[in-house]
């Protein structure tokens, strides 16, 4: 929604065209959501708790409902489990914005709780001149319950326990990537009391199966999205290439998880600080299960 308010005469008061005045203020616009939302849960509407809270730092209001007997989903059909969230605000009169989710979810699963709520969480009101200077996606697994920004020129490969994030290579060069992987401890071979030592062992064992003449060049506590864990850059030959890396690792619950960037030895700095970093400080860890509230 965003009607901008009409043009006023010359030294004349400002005045709002016909229908617009719902958009100059939250209250006005609020009045306006709730009429509509009462016209899809009925007698019901009354029972709704419409709650204030923030969009972006703004002002906003929020309500979930379930319509009584269920949502139109298709042309004869109804799901009974269909929950609605919708949240709006009007950040300056004349432009009001409203972001909803439908969920069909059943019972007990609240993935798509997190993902709106994440997808909330990135909203941005921007100047109309805005040009972003790192253009970048958001990759959420619901499943490993993770999100992270990457280059929007970059492809995403999800091999299961991997996802990699992969430069194009049209020149048959090295490709810079990043590689998020999740993976439980005993797969490893770490029992469940493990130290972030003993996962940084045998992290460095594996090194020489894909690294030829593997170089260790520092290794240094860090932190993974809040969680301590273990810093360590290495170099060596990938095929015919000379190649840098940088890794990142940490115990969360049973598993260890493991964020890494590569790129070719001679354009690692400028990408360390140009790609590695605007990424890796994106990421996220969540709860799929747990619902926001």
């Amino acid at each position: 929604l965003g009607a901008g308010a009409a043009a006023a005469a010359p030294a004349a008061a400002p005045t709002v065209a016909a229908g617009d005045e719902c958009l100059q203020s939250l209250p006005a616009f609020t009045t306006k959501m709730m009429k509509e939302v009462a016209m899809t849960v009925g007698a019901h509407h009354v029972d709704l708790n419409y709650r204030p809270c923030t969009l972006a730092g703004k002002p906003a209001v929020t309500v979930t409902f379930g319509p009584v007997g269920g949502l139109k989903t298709g042309a004869d059909e109804f799901n009974e489990r269909a929950r609605v969230t919708m949240i709006w605000c009007v950040p300056e009169p004349g432009k009001a914005y409203v972001v909803s989710c439908m969920s069909t979810e059943t019972v007990g699963d609240y993935r798509s709780t997190g993902l709106f709520a994440a997808i909330v969480d990135s909203f941005k009101f921007v100047a109309a001149d805005f040009a972003p200077t790192f253009k970048s996606r958001r990759y959420v697994n619901l499943k490993q319950g993770m999100q992270i920004d990457y280059p929007e020129r970059f492809s995403v490969r999800d091999l299961g326990p991997t996802i990699s994030f992969v430069e194009p290579n049209a020149e048959q060069e090295f490709g810079s990537n990043i590689n998020f992987l999740c993976t439980a401890m005993g797969d490893m071979g770490l029992t469940a009391n493990a130290t972030i030592e003993a996962a940084a062992a045998v992290i460095k064992s594996q090194v020489s199966t894909f690294v030829e003449n593997p170089r260790f060049v520092r290794e240094e506590p860090a932190t993974m999205a809040g969680v301590a864990g273990r810093l360590m850059v290495y170099e060596g030959r990938v095929a015919d290439f000379d190649v840098q890396f940088v890794q990142v690792f940490c115990l969360r619950g049973d598993n260890v998880v493991i964020v890494s960037f590569a790129s070719q030895r001679k354009v690692f700095a400028a990408e360390f600080d140009t790609i590695w970093q605007p990424c890796f400080s994106t990421l996220k860890f969540f709860d799929p299960q747990r619902p926001v509230v």
